[in-house]
């Protein structure tokens, strides 16, 4: 299992310098078939139109509860 670990200032520059590509979230990563997962709330949504910002990432308490796991399967899964 992949686990990313990300510090507030790693995300928000994520979020407001990072060039964005549709499908993938700028903070972590994760994608439609990597998403992110945390026990009480499941997996990431696209929070903002443009599919750019997951659920996880965007929402505080959410990004900062240790059992949110980023990007759950490996990238060479």
């Amino acid at each position: 299992m992949n686990t990313v670990k990300i510090t507030r200032l790693q995300r928000l520059w994520r979020i407001y310098v990072t060039p964005r590509q549709p499908g993938t979230c700028v903070v972590c990563g994760c994608t439609e078939t990597n998403a992110c997962h945390n026990p009480d709330y499941g997996n990431c949504w696209w929070w903002d139109g443009n599919l750019t910002l997951c659920s996880h990432c965007a929402i505080g308490h959410i990004f900062t509860d240790p059992r949110t796991t980023h990007r759950v399967k490996d990238d060479n899964a």
